[in-house]
């Protein structure tokens, strides 16, 4: 199931964002798509990095799951890790973590398709 976490988010300048939690619903694997809408040449060199974020009780996030880099000159869109997903996500609940570290504010989506690997 895709759930869209952020369709118009902006991102200020270096700051920190999380996104409402997702349940798995049983499901064990997920992928993480983001596009980037608005950023100036900024962010080509500096970037945000998304990382994946799990929990069993919604109060505290394990935030060892994964992260990647969205170097991306928009509009592009990337699948973090770009690399297919996750597996075995061991979590009831994931979440999105959006970090910044352009100096200029980003305008960005991102999604988490959830899914159950064999």
């Amino acid at each position: 199931m895709i759930h869209v976490l952020a369709e118009r988010l902006l991102l200020r300048a270096g700051a920190t964002e999380v996104s409402q939690p997702v349940a798995m619903e049983k499901q064990n694997g997920a992928n993480i798509q983001v596009w980037l809408i608005h950023a100036t040449a900024a962010l080509a060199s500096s970037g945000v990095t998304v990382s994946l974020e799990g929990s069993d009780d919604l109060e505290n996030w394990d935030i060892s799951i994964t992260a990647g880099d969205a170097n991306l000159d928009p509009p592009m869109t990337t699948w973090i890790p770009g690399w297919g997903g996750f597996e075995d996500v061991p979590y009831p609940y994931v979440r999105l973590k959006y970090v910044s570290a352009s100096s200029q504010d980003i305008l960005m989506g991102a999604s988490i398709s959830t899914h159950t690997m064999p």
